[in-house]
C-alpha cells in the first residue's frame, strides 16, 4: 500500500484550508504502513471555467510539470492518492496512467465539508466532501482519524477516535518543481478554532425572528454554521505546538515541507502568545515568520504577553505578521447587525500598541499594512441594509484614523453565506436575496483568496442611492488602482464612462478614491439627481474641493491676516510662555494661513516628542475629510503628516477646542 499526497501551491498568501492535515495524514500513512511521498507544485492554479466544478481553481500543470510528474510517479504503485485540488484532465491522465486502480481524494475544505448536502448532485466536489462529516458525532467528522483509516482500508479502533491533530505528524516533502522550491507557501500550525468570538445572538434585537433557527450561532452573524475545533476539548495547547514543531524540527533540510512561515490556525496559540514562543524558544526553531489571525480585541487582551516576549523574539530573528483584523463598519447600526462587539476606542488602542511594537520592534512585529502606515483591518463597507448615513460614519472615522485613500476597504461588500444568520434575516425582510447580483461589482476583488464563492448568496441594496453610491465607488476605485485595462470589467460598459472621467480628474491634478467618496456622498445627502456618469462628473469637476481640504496643503503659506488666524497666533503666544497641564505633551511651532477651495484655512504646527505635526483648520461645513473636529473648525493632517498615533488625539483635540474659543472671540 501507498499513499501519494499532492499539494499544489497558491501563488498568493492565503489559508490553504485544503492542505491542514495533510502532516498529520502523512503521519499516519507512515504509522500504518503505506510508506507515504508527499509532492508538491507551485504556480499550477488556475481559474476553472466550470460552473459544476464547485471551485475557482483547479491543478493545471505545465507539460514539463507533467512530464516530471509522470518521471517521479513511474514505478511508484501508488493506492491511495489525496489531492487539495480538482486536477486538470492531463494531470488526471498522468495519474491514472502510473496508478490506475489508486483511489483518489480531493481533500474538501471544512465548508465544503459543512455545505456538502447543498451542493449539486452533479459538482465535482460534492462526492468528495461526502466522504467526510461535520458532525462529531459520526464516524467521518473530518477533524478526527476515523474517516481516514477506513478511506485507508486500515483497522486502528484506538486512534479511529482520536482528532488528526493527535496523530504524530510528518513533514517529508519534495518540492518537484522549481516554482515550488521556490515557494514561501506556508504550514498551519492546526488545532483548536480559528476564532474564538462565542457571543450569541439571544440579545440582538435584530435577529428577534430568526432566533429559533440560529440558537446555537456563536460569533459573528456573516459567518456560516459555527465549526467545531479541530483538538479535543481541554487540549494542552503549548504542548500541541511543540509536538507539530518538534516534528517540523527532525525533517531533514531539502526533503522537508517547512519554507520557515507558519500560520497558526488556533485563536489560543494567540492568546497564550508567550507560552508559544517560550516552546519555539527552547526548541531553536530557525528564524521565521509566524503569521496570526486574532481579533482586534485579542490583540489587546494578549498586549502584556505579547511585549513580555518580543525582545527575545527580536534576538532570535523571528518575525510575527499580524493578518487582516476586521473592524468591519463604524457604523453603530451595521456593527450591530454584524453581532460584532468591536469599538472605535478599541480600535485606536490598537493602532497605538501596533505603532509601539513596530518603532520598538521593527524588524518583529510586523503587521500587514492596509494601503497606509496602520494595519490592514477587515472593513465590510457595503450591506443591503446600508443607509447614506452609515457611509457618512465609515468614510469621516476611516479618514480621521488614516485609512488608505484607495483600496478594498472603499469597495468591500458582504459575502452573505446560506448557513449564516444575516442571510436568515434577509429572506425575512424580502426583497433582500436575488438570483444574481444586479451589479457584478459586488463581487470585485472579493475571491482572488477564497474558494466558496459560488455558494455565496446574491443581494439587493435596499437603498437605491447607496447603490448608485457603490457602483461608482467601486468602478473608480478599479480605475485607480488597474486603469482603463481592469480584466474584471472588461466590457462593462458603465466602467469605460466613468473610468474615463476619474482617468482625466486625476491626470490633471491628485485625487484619490477617498476624496471622490465624499464629495460623490455630499451630493447624494442634498439630494442631487443625475446619472452615474453625471454624478461623478459633478464629484471631481473641482478636484481639490471634492478632495477635501488634504488636496491644497502643498499650497503656499502665509503670515496670519485674517482675524481668526491673528487669534490662533496669539493663543500660541500665550500657550508657548505658559503650557496648561494637559498639553505639556506639544510645543508650539507656529500659525500660518493659506488658500484653498473652501476658503482660507489656519495652518498650525506643533511638535509631540520631536515629530512634526502640521494641521490645517477649515471651516467645519467644508467637504471632504478631516482628522479633528470642533464646532468652527475641520482639522486635517497635512501631506507632511500623513497619519498621527492615537494617543496625539487627547492633547490635539483639547488645543483645537483652545483655538476654537479663541477664534469665536476675536469674531
Amino acid at each position: 500500500m501507498r499513499l501519494l499526497i499532492l499539494e499544489f501551491f497558491p501563488t498568493v498568501l492565503c489559508r490553504n484550508e485544503k492542505a491542514f492535515f495533510f502532516p498529520f495524514l502523512s503521519g499516519i500513512g507512515r504509522s500504518h504502513g503505506c510508506d507515504p511521498v508527499w509532492l508538491c507544485l507551485g504556480e499550477t492554479l488556475r481559474p476553472d471555467g466550470a460552473e459544476s466544478s464547485g471551485r475557482i481553481f483547479r491543478a493545471v500543470p505545465t507539460a514539463l510539470d507533467l512530464k516530471l510528474l509522470a518521471a517521479r510517479l513511474k514505478g511508484l504503485k501508488a493506492t491511495h492518492i489525496v489531492s487539495s485540488e480538482l486536477l486538470s484532465p492531463a494531470a488526471l491522465r498522468v495519474l491514472r496512467s502510473a496508478a490506475p486502480q489508486a483511489k483518489l481524494l480531493v481533500m474538501p475544505t471544512p465548508q465544503e465539508v459543512h455545505s456538502a448536502s447543498s451542493m449539486p448532485r452533479r459538482c465535482a466536489m460534492r462526492s468528495h466532501a461526502d466522504a467526510l462529516s461535520p458532525e462529531p458525532e459520526h464516524r467521518k467528522f473530518f477533524p478526527k482519524c476515523g474517516w481516514f483509516l477506513d478511506w485507508l482500508g486500515v483497522r486502528d479502533e484506538t486512534l479511529a477516535g482520536s482528532y488528526l491533530v493527535e496523530a504524530e505528524p510528518d513533514y517529508r516533502a519534495e518540492m518537484l518543481n522549481e516554482a515550488a522550491r521556490f515557494s514561501q507557501a506556508h504550514i498551519t500550525i492546526m488545532g483548536g478554532s480559528l476564532c474564538g468570538n462565542l457571543r450569541t445572538l439571544d440579545r440582538n434585537p435584530c435577529f428577534a425572528k430568526v432566533l429559533s433557527k440560529h440558537a446555537d450561532h456563536r460569533g459573528c452573524a456573516f459567518c456560516g454554521s459555527t465549526m467545531h475545533p479541530f483538538s479535543p476539548p481541554g487540549q494542552d495547547v503549548p504542548g500541541l505546538v511543540e509536538r507539530q514543531f518538534r516534528a517540523i524540527l527532525k525533517s531533514r533540510k531539502g526533503q522537508s515541507r517547512t519554507k520557515g512561515v507558519y500560520e497558526f490556525f488556533d485563536i489560543h496559540a494567540f492568546r497564550r502568545f508567550d507560552e508559544v514562543f517560550e516552546v519555539v524558544l527552547r526548541l531553536g526553531v530557525p528564524s521565521g515568520v509566524f503569521l496570526f489571525n486574532p481579533r482586534i480585541d485579542d490583540v489587546l487582551t494578549a498586549a502584556d504577553r505579547i511585549e513580555k516576549v518580543l525582545p527575545r523574539l527580536a534576538k532570535a530573528g523571528h518575525e510575527v505578521r499580524i493578518l487582516s483584523m476586521g473592524i468591519e463598519n463604524f457604523s453603530p447600526a451595521e456593527n450591530l447587525r454584524f453581532n460584532k462587539d468591536i469599538s472605535p476606542a478599541q480600535v485606536d488602542r490598537l493602532i497605538e500598541l501596533t505603532r509601539r511594537w513596530g518603532k520598538a520592534y521593527p524588524k518583529v512585529f510586523r503587521p500587514f499594512k492596509g494601503g497606509s502606515s496602520l494595519p490592514e483591518f477587515g472593513v465590510i463597507l457595503y450591506t443591503p441594509w446600508t443607509t447614506l448615513k452609515d457611509l457618512r460614519i465609515n468614510l469621516e472615522a476611516a479618514s480621521a484614523r488614516g485609512f488608505g485613500g484607495a483600496g478594498y476597504w472603499l469597495y468591500s461588500t458582504l459575502l452573505m453565506y446560506p448557513d449564516s444568520p444575516l442571510h436568515s434575516l434577509a429572506l425575512e425582510e424580502k426583497g433582500i436575496a436575488a438570483k444574481r447580483f444586479p451589479d457584478r461589482g459586488a463581487v470585485y476583488g472579493a475571491f482572488s483568496n477564497e474558494e466558496e464563492s459560488r455558494s455565496v448568496v446574491p443581494w439587493k441594496f435596499k437603498d437605491t442611492k447607496v447603490a448608485d453610491f457603490f457602483a461608482i465607488m467601486v468602478r473608480v476605485s478599479a480605475a485607480a488602482m488597474e486603469g482603463a485595462g481592469c480584466p474584471f470589467f472588461k466590457g462593462d460598459r458603465e466602467f469605460r464612462g466613468l473610468e474615463r472621467i476619474y482617468t482625466e480628474a486625476s491626470e490633471s491634478c491628485r485625487v484619490t478614491p477617498l476624496a471622490v467618496a465624499f464629495r460623490l456622498l455630499g451630493l447624494m445627502e442634498r439630494g442631487t439627481r443625475g446619472s452615474k456618469e453625471e454624478l461623478l462628473r459633478e464629484a471631481v469637476r473641482e478636484p481639490a474641493q471634492s478632495a477635501g481640504p488634504s488636496e491644497e496643503h502643498a499650497g503656499r503659506r502665509f503670515a496670519p491676516s485674517s482675524p481668526t488666524a491673528r487669534a490662533g497666533e496669539k493663543l500660541f503666544r500665550k500657550l508657548a510662555s505658559r503650557t496648561p497641564r494637559d498639553l505639556r505633551s506639544l510645543k508650539f511651532c507656529g500659525v500660518q494661513e493659506t488658500p484653498t477651495p473652501v476658503g482660507r484655512a489656519i495652518c498650525v504646527s506643533v511638535s509631540v516628542a520631536g515629530r512634526r505635526l502640521d494641521l490645517d483648520l477649515v471651516d467645519a461645513s467644508a467637504p471632504g475629510p478631516y482628522f479633528l473636529r470642533s464646532r468652527r473648525f475641520k482639522a486635517v493632517l497635512s501631506r507632511t503628516t500623513p497619519s498621527s498615533d492615537p494617543s496625539e488625539r487627547k492633547a490635539l483635540e483639547a488645543l483645537l477646542l483652545l483655538i476654537d474659543k479663541s477664534c469665536a472671540a476675536a469674531a
